[in-house]
């Protein structure tokens, strides 16, 4: 076994079990909301759907993300602890990320909102579009 092989053959132990349900939550948020940083394991499935080049893996963790989105309040958190959202950005940034610098693309619908700088996207409209085979 190569060592490309090895590591494949982690990344996919890593992540078993951690495919969203079909609402996108994973771990604890099954039951109940308990914060955006259980959105994790599905960030891990999506980042390790790109390396291996996995397409349903991608699709599991953006829905892990999308579901997350779905509890953003006006004020930018997701109802729990700064340390939650803290740790929820920066993986899904990372894998935003690692999206971007490979085979997709994210599209959405600009709002016409800006907040300092930044471009402000619908959150009901932002998709993940492969561009490269």
């Amino acid at each position: 076994m190569t060592e490309q092989e090895k590591l494949a053959a982690e990344l996919l132990e890593k992540v078993r079990g951690s495919a969203p349900n079909a609402d996108g939550y994973t771990a604890r948020n099954v039951r109940k909301w308990v914060g955006s940083h259980a959105q994790n394991r599905g960030i891990d499935r999506l980042v390790a759907g790109i390396a291996l080049k996995n397409d349903a893996y991608v699709a599991d963790g953006w829905r892990a993300i999308e579901a997350a989105f779905r509890h953003q309040t006006p004020e930018g958190n997701f109802g729990d602890s700064t340390q939650s959202v803290a740790i929820f950005t920066a993986w899904a940034n990372h894998a935003i990320l690692l999206l971007q610098a490979g085979e997709y693309e994210i599209v959405g619908k600009y709002t016409g909102e800006k907040r300092g700088d930044e471009v402000v996207f619908h959150k009901d409209k932002v998709k993940l579009r492969k561009v490269k085979p």
